[in-house]
């Protein structure tokens, strides 16, 4: 989903579809010196970082179990869920929908 966004692949798609190609409005941006942030660092949190670095995001993540040198050890920097919402790029969440786990 992060490279449709990043690529506008559902617009360009509907473009084609209706015979129009406007090359100009479907450029896209790099993935290469964005930030990722990730909500919920478990193994599929952990999962997405180390794909995403392999397109040279810098990564931060938000789990309240999460210490600093693990990670650290995935290329991660440990932040506040306040700073996922200021820093980010682009914002993906992996965690369970529970009441502790429910905003209002």
């Amino acid at each position: 989903m992060i490279l449709a966004l990043s690529r506008n692949l559902v617009p360009a798609d509907h473009s084609m579809k209706e015979g129009r190609w406007d090359r100009k409005l479907y450029r896209g941006h790099e993935l290469s010196e964005k930030i990722l942030g990730i909500i919920g660092f478990g193994r599929i949190g952990q999962e997405v970082a180390h794909r995403m670095r392999a397109f040279d995001m810098s990564i931060i993540a938000f789990d309240p179990l999460l210490t600093v040198e693990k990670a650290a050890s995935f290329g991660a920097s440990k932040v506040s869920l306040a700073d996922i919402w200021k820093l980010s790029d682009y914002i993906t969440v992996h965690v369970p929908l529970l009441p502790q786990t429910k905003s209002e």
